[in-house]
């Protein structure tokens, strides 16, 4: 409910089928943990097989998870997964759009969690935005927010416009002091995708409106073929950087790993 103290625990659950609502997710439906002063929401051991159709929604979770929560108010998953293909605009393989929307000091963190369906399509209406672990928007405009992924990956082909291995369109947009930390996290299929990128995609993430909002990717790379005609990114998208976005220990392999080849500079 709104503004709950409440804490909930959900253990070795599973969705197999289609997931095709707008907002839907498959464990959880539109806006949980929203507007949180404390409570919190733990789930472990949980998995989505179905493919992903449905606008803005995710695998375990749908849009707006963590809206406008307060300090205190976390979301944690860990060892979750989602295996069928992400093709719903905005969609991602565990949040769908908005996850932790205007929080004011709430917290997502995912960690030893992936996505192995391919993620995205290109239809003759345009873009689909989706992200392997996170749907579009994950942290916009946060009020001191925070996401954290951790020991996550995404080996399925990243194809869609703007979409990316782990996070969507307009990571921390016009965040105010929210912050993204992406560590020990990779993507190991192609990217295809006009603006799309390993890690993240789509133009304009981490726009802060006071440039106190950073998104820092540590110790992360990218294994599948870039296909730089389409402006895609191994690691961010391929446009100027935004001066908080940063990169450390990440790698590039463009398709074919080689020690000492695998480009540790110009990761968009």
């Amino acid at each position: 409910g709104l503004g709950d103290v409440y804490k909930r625990q959900v253990t070795n659950c599973n969705s197999s089928g289609l997931i095709q609502g707008t907002y839907a997710g498959g464990i959880f439906g539109v806006e949980a943990n929203r507007e949180s002063q404390g409570g919190d929401i733990t789930v472990t051991n949980c998995y989505t097989m179905g493919i992903i159709e449905g606008t803005q929604a995710g695998g375990i979770f749908g849009g707006s998870a963590n809206w406008k929560s307060k300090e205190g108010g976390d979301i944690t998953v860990e060892n979750c997964n989602s295996s069928g293909n992400i093709e719903g605009e905005r969609a991602g393989g565990i949040f769908g759009e908005n996850a932790n929307k205007e929080s004011e000091g709430g917290a997502i963190m995912v960690t030893n969690s992936y996505t192995s369906g391919n993620i995205g399509r290109s239809t003759m209406m345009g873009t689909y935005l989706s992200g392997g672990i996170y749907g579009s928007n994950a942290n916009i405009t946060s009020l001191g927010g925070a996401i954290t992924v951790t020991n996550c990956y995404s080996i399925g082909n990243i194809k869609g416009d703007n979409a990316g291995g782990i996070f969507g369109y307009k990571a921390n947009y016009v965040s105010r002091g929210g912050d993204i930390t992406v560590t020990n996290c990779y993507s190991t299929g192609n990217i295809q995708g006009s603006l799309a990128g390993g890690i993240i995609g789509g133009s304009n993430s981490n726009i802060s409106m006071d440039l106190t909002g950073s998104v820092t990717v540590t110790n992360c790379y990218s294994m599948g073929t870039i296909k730089a005609q389409s402006d895609a990114g191994g690691i961010f998208k391929a446009v100027p950087l935004p001066v908080n976005n940063n990169t450390v220990d990440c790698y590039i392999a463009d398709g074919t790993w080689v020690d000492g080849d695998a480009t540790g500079n110009g990761l968009s």
